[in-house]
């Protein structure tokens, strides 16, 4: 039930289970799990207390208490979890990286930079590079992204903060990802693939209304909207059968048109076309804020449903080359505006950085968005 966001009948199934038996220790820290996805931070941490309390050993427990402290706002209260979780387990990278992500919002960069190395994860790369560009240590910078380069061209949070440091410093994007994201997003209507869009929006529409939703779930960017789990082609209907063809074919058409624009996005293109694809449906005041998609290769957009006659751009998707909390040294960094309208179909890198303008009006937008994954 979790897995498929029934988050509120995934915990009534944990305390049925801790009603049979209250010491069943997988069911409280499950529970936790999906309590603290559900933003309900006080009632997991009392879950992963009870954890702790059968099983003093468990690190895992103890990392993602961690996590909710560091929620929270309780920076040293949180380090002090993460480090019980690395007494227990010496080699935990996640609470390596996390314990730098404390250290990196607190400014000890050069510090956060040790506990990142120590994590070697995926993200661990492009976070050094942020500490080092935070600390504006841009001589270090450069000289890490050219290693990375050689080591991992491939790297979508890295190339993300090469596009932005670039332009901030105004010198040459090295990283090979995608030396020009904001050249290649590419826009298409449903109507260029079947003779009834209207019909097939609304179906698609229809059926996703149905689907098990989160308002604002934790760790994503949805603000003001619901949002479900990525995985809609699991077991697809007839129409979503439809829809993720269609987006195979547009994902065709994409690399077609930008392939000869020398990036390793194109020269290392996925074999398969694997798509995550999950549904947002945002009301008023709802918007995204400004993101990538690490996990991605290409990321896109199917609109079902678009703000009319639209008040200051409301509902519409703006690209650009910041996002996070990237100190910016020049604000006039490029940036591009498009206005969606029913049955579009947006595809650009997943390093892109995006977001959605907020809607003004009492009306709904409704999307369907994707990642091809490598």
């Amino acid at each position: 039930l979790a897995d498929e966001r029934d988050l509120e009948g995934a915990i009534q199934s944990y305390n049925k289970a801790l009603a049979i038996n209250p010491n069943y220790t997988d069911a409280h820290f499950n529970k936790a799990m999906t309590l603290t996805d559900n933003s309900d931070f006080e009632g997991a941490m009392v879950c992963f207390q009870q954890v702790i309390r059968n099983q003093p050993d468990r690190a895992d427990a103890h990392y993602n208490m961690g996590i909710i402290l560091r929620e929270q706002g309780m920076q040293g209260d949180a380090i002090k979890a993460y480090k019980k979780a690395l007494a227990i387990k010496p080699d935990y990278p996640e609470a390596f990286q996390n314990i730098a992500g404390v250290l990196k919002e607190q400014g000890d960069f050069e510090e956060a930079i040790r506990f990142y190395s120590k994590a070697n994860m995926k993200n661990s790369k492009a976070s050094i590079l942020e500490c080092l560009y935070f600390s504006k240590k841009y001589r270090e910078f450069n000289l890490h992204l050219d290693s990375i380069s050689e080591e991992d061209p491939a790297d979508i949070r890295v190339a993300s903060i090469s596009a932005f440091v670039a332009d901030q410093l105004e010198q040459k994007d090295t990283y090979p990802f995608c030396r020009n994201p904001l050249q290649l997003v590419k826009i298409s209507h449903v109507k260029d693939h079947i003779s009834e869009p209207d019909i097939f929006i609304n179906n698609i529409l229809d059926e996703m209304n149905k689907e098990k939703a989160v308002w604002e779930p934790h760790s994503k960017t949805t603000k003001g909207g619901f949002h479900t789990g990525n995985r809609l082609f699991s077991n697809p209907s007839k129409n979503m059968k439809i829809l993720e063809e269609l987006i195979k074919e547009e994902l065709t058409l994409f690399k077609a048109k930008f392939e000869n624009s020398e990036c390793v996005l194109f020269k290392q293109w996925p074999d398969q076309l694997k798509i995550n694809a999950w549904y947002v449906r945002q009301l008023q005041s709802g918007y995204q804020e400004s993101h990538i998609h690490p996990g991605g290769w290409v990321s896109g957009v199917f609109y079902l449903k678009t703000v009319e006659a639209p008040i200051k751009q409301e509902g519409a998707i703006e690209f650009g080359l910041h996002g996070y909390d990237y100190p910016m040294i020049k604000d006039d960094y490029p940036r591009r505006i498009h206005q969606p309208c029913n049955g579009e179909f947006v595809l650009f890198p997943s390093s892109l950085f995006h977001k959605t303008i907020p809607v003004i009006k009492d009306v709904e937008r409704c999307v369907i968005a994707f990642d091809l994954v490598g």
